[in-house]
């Protein structure tokens, strides 16, 4: 009897639930997912992408399934470098941003500012700065030896 009543109530629960999509998966690369907010993220910031790394995004405009390459060319990166034992730490990002506001002569407030101006979080300012670098080391590593 008490099988039946949670049977039917469980199936009443089923037909009465609203379910949203809230995001959806577009690739997935040694089990990390790449989803459609990720991606519609990219392209929306483009252009400070450009300024703060162009040696990833090298172009004005970037097609849906460009940037998914891009997403997943990082990420092939990152594990490569990681099989090699180079894992570029916060400590590095921070040095690094730290050199660049000395650099341009900007304290951390001037640089939020300038980010958030820009519709770029710190965070994603952050990944971006450690994406570079990464790239940077991969080239440095891996593609130069085979040239």
């Amino acid at each position: 009897m008490k099988f039946k009543f949670l049977l039917i109530f469980t199936l009443i629960l089923c037909f009465e639930a609203n379910a949203k999509l809230l995001d959806k998966i577009i690739a997935v690369v040694d089990n990390k997912i790449i989803t459609l907010s990720q991606v519609n993220r990219v392209k929306g910031s483009l252009g400070p992408r450009r300024n703060i790394s162009p040696l990833i995004f090298y172009k004005e405009k970037f097609s849906e399934k460009e940037v998914v390459q891009l997403l997943i060319q990082r990420q092939i990166i990152r594990d490569k470098l990681a099989e090699m034992g180079y894992v570029v730490s916060d400590e590095q990002v921070e040095a690094q941003i730290k050199e660049t506001e000395r650099r341009l002569g900007l304290n951390r407030d001037r640089l939020l500012e300038f980010l958030n101006s820009n519709n770029v979080t710190f965070d994603e300012y952050f990944e971006l700065v450690r994406e570079t670098y990464e790239f940077n080391i991969f080239n440095e590593r891996v593609i130069r030896p085979l040239i």
